[in-house]
């Protein structure tokens, strides 16, 4: 957590490789690939099942914080532009545009990183110094 002068002390979120909402998640898992090819209509099955669960765009969208999220290009359980980070972003930032919420959202893709492993890539502390520091000013 940031130091801040509002109540709650935050000023910022780092997410290592997020997905937009459970649902998408499971959508685009490799672990649900031989359901979804077996049962046509898995799917729906798993969009009923899962309903909005943890819907980290609607969370997000309602937060006056910076978030910045940090996935891979070779994300291999969430895939960043299926069900993680870059649809995330996009989400957040309408939700929050609509609502007139501040706070910017933003994404570092690592290139070549796969799933929850950015932070073992180079530049990862860095980039997060620079996250800090910009939210300290």
């Amino acid at each position: 957590m940031l130091g801040s002068d509002r109540a709650d002390g935050v000023r910022g979120i780092l997410l290592d490789s997020p997905f937009v909402n459970s649902t998408m998640a499971a959508l685009h898992h490799p672990s649900t690939l031989l359901i979804r090819l077996a049962v046509p209509f898995a799917l729906n099955i798993i969009k009923e099942r899962l309903g909005d669960l943890y819907a980290s765009d609607e969370l997000l969208g309602t937060l006056s914080v910076d978030v910045l999220i940090m996935q891979g290009d070779a994300d291999s359980e969430i895939p960043i532009d299926l069900a993680g980070g870059n649809l995330l972003v996009e989400s957040v930032r309408e939700k929050r545009a609509l609502n007139g919420i501040e706070g910017d959202c933003d994404i570092i893709v690592v290139k070549g990183a796969d799933h929850e492993n950015v932070h073992a890539q180079e530049g990862f502390v860095e980039d997060v110094r620079k996250f800090i520091q910009a939210r300290l000013h």
